[in-house]
C-alpha cells in the first residue's frame, strides 16, 4: 500500500463499488483475507498476513474522506468482506 501512495493508488471493491484507499498503515490483526475486522475510527481489514488499518478513502463517485466517516455512512461494517468485483 505505501509503495503506491499517492499514485498509483490501492483500491478494492465494496458491494460492487470501487473504493480507493488513500491512506493506510500495517497492523497485526487476524482474520480471513478481505474481512473487515472493525469499522469505527478507522477501517481494519484482514490481509493474508496481518491487517491494514485504512484511515482515508475515496468512494466511487465521491470525495476523499476519513474511513470513519465512510463507515458512519453505513457503507461498511465489521464482518463485511471487501475485494473482488
Amino acid at each position: 500500500m505505501r509503495a503506491f501512495e499517492p499514485w498509483p493508488c490501492a483500491d478494492t471493491f465494496v458491494r460492487g463499488a470501487q473504493l480507493k484507499i488513500d491512506r493506510a498503515k500495517a497492523a497485526a490483526g487476524e482474520g480471513n483475507p478481505g474481512e473487515v475486522l472493525r469499522a469505527d475510527k478507522a477501517l481494519e481489514i484482514a490481509c493474508g498476513k496481518g491487517s491494514l488499518i485504512v484511515e482515508e478513502v475515496t468512494p466511487q463517485g465521491s470525495r476523499r474522506m476519513s474511513a470513519a466517516d465512510y463507515a458512519r455512512g453505513g457503507k461498511i461494517a465489521a464482518g463485511d468482506a471487501v475485494g473482488g468485483c
